[in-house]
């Protein structure tokens, strides 16, 4: 299983930084501002306000308040004034850094389009748990049964539902970072596969593993 989150994890590094490389950071805004009316559609007006407002917040308190946005840019990008005072080097790189900049752009961005699904997340999340947590408690008390009555405890149902579950972890920062619009409808449908899943495997676990 550890091996099949470092693969679903790397694939998800292989996301970011397509993403940083060919996006426009204007193509990023205008997929948040459709985000935004499906979570209008999906939740209502006040459910989507509440959801912006804590990603500015996040966004604002962490990167922006603390100076990190604005240096990030000074770190590849100089100013003016420091291409002026570098004699005979003023055109170094400029035409490298309009790109470096978009870059930059595109990737603050995401990162803001990422707080926003995760608060998307946080707000849909605690009324999945109903559901999930029964799933698990069904499972074992399934297994329990299965143990008593010497019901069969399927190993191959039990190792595609660990498998499964590693993908529908790696599946979370897939979704924060996926460069396309996303409804906000795949969280409760991930969490309902979660549950599904996860009845399946704590209902099928082996005596010895």
């Amino acid at each position: 299983m550890f091996k099949t989150l470092t693969m679903w994890l790397l694939l998800v590094l292989c996301e970011v930084l397509v993403v940083a490389a060919f996006f426009s950071p204007d193509s990023v805004v205008e997929n948040l501002r459709r985000e935004q009316r499906m979570t209008r559609a999906s939740f209502g007006d006040v459910t989507e306000q509440h959801v912006r407002q804590a990603a500015d917040g996040w966004f604002t308190s962490a990167f922006h308040d603390t100076g990190i946005v604005r240096h990030s840019f000074q770190l590849f990008i100089p100013t003016q004034e420091a291409r002026e005072k570098s004699t005979g080097l003023e055109d170094l790189g400029s035409e490298a850094f309009p790109w470096f900049r978009r870059r930059m752009e595109t990737v603050w961005n995401g990162i803001y389009q990422s707080l926003y699904r995760f608060s998307v997340l946080l707000e849909v999340l605690p009324f999945m748990l109903p559901l999930i947590i029964p799933a698990i408690v069904d499972g074992f008390m399934t297994r329990e049964v299965k143990k008593r009555t010497y019901g069969y405890a399927s190993p191959i149902r039990y190792y595609a539902s660990m498998h499964a579950v590693a993908a529908l972890i790696v599946a979370i920062p897939a979704y924060l970072v996926f460069p396309l619009p996303v409804p906000p409808l795949f969280v409760p449908l991930w969490a309902v596969s979660v549950a599904i899943i996860l009845a399946v495997m704590t209902s099928n676990i082996q005596k010895k593993v």
